[in-house]
């Protein structure tokens, strides 16, 4: 290697030449000779001197690290660590972010090397660091926050309004540093007077306002976890792991409901090390505190702390996890409770998950006391802003429903819910249209056909109400239509693309799933959303029928004709396509099991409304329409059909 060359890469400017630089170097150390290496060191050492700019301290101080890490039983790797070390120490007060990162990493290459050394010599200096920048007042970090962006853009910052990621110095980087620092050294500093203090330092971060130093506390915990129950002298004294494990314990159970998924995923990875480490009386001891948490989390939207934790459970619970659900039953609704209740969107619907899960894997001696809590908490849920936690609570209250419907009615919570899956079986979302009627249809088999308010025949009723609403849809032929043939297909879509009226001066909304959550009563509650279009109100009784027709024959029977009147309509409206596309797939799934006589008489009305929907440009409705031909086909036989189509 040249080593000049290479020193003018990994000091320079540009951040991918010093990456090109340092993955050379990478390549090369593990054949590097002795004496190469102490050439390397010396070159390094002397470049140091002379960089001025942040750019290349960075690129040597990450150099370093490498040459530490790959040359650390060397006798020159000790002199070069404790040469760097001080270096590093000062580069974590370094005004750039980048720096002040290489150098936390650096230190950690010196306690690879120098292990005990390294933090004797330097944790004073990181704790009076973190000392002084762990609780600033909002005057210090707006005066920090407006330095910091008048240096980076040459900008004038208001001190008046300062996010919570700003302002806080150098308090990340240097909590990051000690992470590095104590994976390097582990249990050999564990007994220190000050790792004492950066524990306490540590669980009071778990309330800190700026998320980053929440998920770095975390992580550092995660270190602490590791060296404190490896060390000897501490597994040793029962009674202060114990306590050491009870007080964590608490900063990681915040963790694992913070707002944040990458604190949730730190929280979850230091929950693994604490139930690896901890003594299984110590375990027991957490379970009431971890195990709500724990379980909510293997439903939670961001998939990394999702499968993270769904590996946790089963490596650590296995074929325990129901038995502890159910010594900790009481403790997981009430958390799952409080969670419908969360500002996170994403944690609403995975509490509403959790209680689905909780009613149909549990045993019903313990599911059936808690019925009236559980369905409380899922009606909230039902009227939430966000469609998909309102899915989620639709499907969940239908699945206890269904496995309880004796202690459902008998929590007088059954004519709400009943009123509830009905509204959204109009929803403006196709799921949960979608999903309202598979659970509507399923609580009314589970009560029968003449129960006065969830029956099947109370449902037949109510769909019959509302499936004929299209026909009162506004036509809008004339934006709707280029030409008068032209029915359904691009030609709808491209006639309303270039329609002033119908995006100018519109309000921009963002995806509802990501709206915050409003107290109840709020202007966004779910029945304060745009009005139902009469079609999804059709659309979404067409869905009902088809659910409803797998669990009562009958009820299908006596709506048949109603959905053929329905299919005959000549539909001109910019939605049509979607409305007969649902129609059809109801009708290739139900028609098997109808009256056989009934579907016969209907086949000529229904063989007239197939050939339009089949010649309609719109390539979803046609396939549905030409697999209700087939299952129409394998009813009747297919010659009967093909008589209807020629017609």
């Amino acid at each position: 290697m040249d080593i000049k060359e290479w020193m003018n890469l990994v000091t320079d400017r540009t951040h991918l030449a010093r990456e090109r630089a340092l993955s050379q170097l990478s390549s090369l150390l593990p054949g590097l000779g002795a004496e190469a290496t102490k050439d390397l060191i010396e070159a390094v050492t002397s470049e140091l001197g002379q960089q001025a700019s942040w750019e290349g301290i960075s690129g040597l101080f990450l150099a370093s690290r490498e040459i530490l890490l790959v040359a650390g039983l060397q006798s020159v790797a000790h002199d070069f660590a404790r040469f760097m070390l001080p270096r590093a120490v000062e580069g974590l007060t370094h005004e750039e972010v980048r720096l002040r990162t290489a150098a936390g990493e650096l230190l950690g290459g010196c306690g690879h090397v120098l292990l005990q050394e390294a933090w004797e010599s330097s944790s004073a200096s990181l704790l009076a660091i973190v000392d002084r920048n762990f609780e600033l007042d909002d005057k210090q970090r707006g005066m920090q926050a407006s330095r910091v962006v008048e240096q980076s853009f040459g900008l004038k910052k208001t001190t008046d309004l300062v996010h919570e990621s700003e302002g806080w110095r150098n308090l990340d980087t240097t909590l990051a540093a000690c992470v590095h620092l104590m994976n390097a050294c582990g249990e050999l500093v564990m007994c220190d007077a000050n790792t004492e203090r950066l524990t306490s330092f540590t669980l009071r971060a778990r309330d800190h306002p700026n998320r980053f130093m929440r998920e770095t506390s975390l992580k550092l915990l995660t270190s602490l976890i590791d060296g404190s129950f490896k060390s000897d002298e501490l597994s040793l004294t029962v009674g202060k792991t114990e306590e050491l494990a009870l007080k964590m314990s608490k900063s990681i159970a915040k963790g694992l409901e913070d707002n944040w998924s990458q604190v949730r995923y730190a929280a979850s990875v230091c929950v693994r090390h604490l139930l690896a480490f901890s003594p299984v009386h110590v375990r027991e001891r957490l379970f009431p505190l971890l195990i709500p948490r724990m379980c909510l989390n293997r439903h939670y939207v961001a998939e990394g702390v999702r499968l993270y934790s769904q590996e946790t459970w089963r490596t650590f619970l296995g074929q325990r996890g129901r038995e502890l659900l159910v010594e900790n039953f009481s403790e997981t609704v009430a958390y799952y409770e409080t969670q419908c209740e969360a500002d996170n969107h994403a944690v609403r619907e995975a509490a509403c998950q959790g209680f689905a899960e909780l009613s149909t894997r549990i045993d019903e001696a313990c599911v059936i006391p808690e019925v009236k809590r559980i369905l409380s908490a899922l009606i909230i849920c039902f009227r939430d802003e966000s469609w998909p936690v309102r899915d989620c609570a639709c499907t969940a209250s239908s699945t206890i429903t269904v496995r309880f419907p004796q202690e459902v009615e008998a929590t007088s919570l059954l004519p709400v819910l009943v009123d509830l899956w009905f509204s959204h079986v109009a929803d403006n979302v196709p799921s949960v249209r979608e999903n309202s009627a598979m659970s509507l249809a399923d609580a009314a088999g589970a009560y029968g056909e003449s129960h006065p308010i969830c029956g099947t025949f109370v449902v037949r009723d109510l769909c019959l109400g509302v499936i004929h609403s299209v026909e009162s849809q506004p036509q809008d032929s004339t934006r709707s239509l280029l030409k008068e043939d032209s029915h359904f297909g691009a030609a709808y879509k491209l006639a309303r693309d270039n329609d002033p009226e119908l995006h100018t001066d519109k309000t921009l909304y963002s995806c509802g799933s990501l709206a915050p959550k409003l107290r109840k009563g709020g202007c966004m509650d779910h029945g304060f959303r745009r009005n139902k279009e009469p079609w999804e109100e059709s659309d979404g009784a067409l869905r009902l029928w088809g659910r409803l027709t797998a669990v009562s024959p009958t009820a299908g029977d006596q709506m048949f004709e109603d959905v053929v009147q329905l299919a005959s309509l000549d539909l001109r409206f910019a939605h049509a396509p979607y409305l007969l596309e649902t129609l059809w797939r109801q009708v290739a799934a139900c028609v098997g099991v109808l009256n056989v006589d009934l579907v016969s008489k209907s086949l000529p009305a229904l063989a007239r409304a197939m050939k339009t929907s089949e010649a309609s440009g719109h390539r979803l409705t046609e396939a549905a329409a030409y697999r209700a031909e087939d299952a129409l086909k394998r009813k009747l036989g297919e010659e009967a059909v093909r008589i209807a189509l020629a017609f």
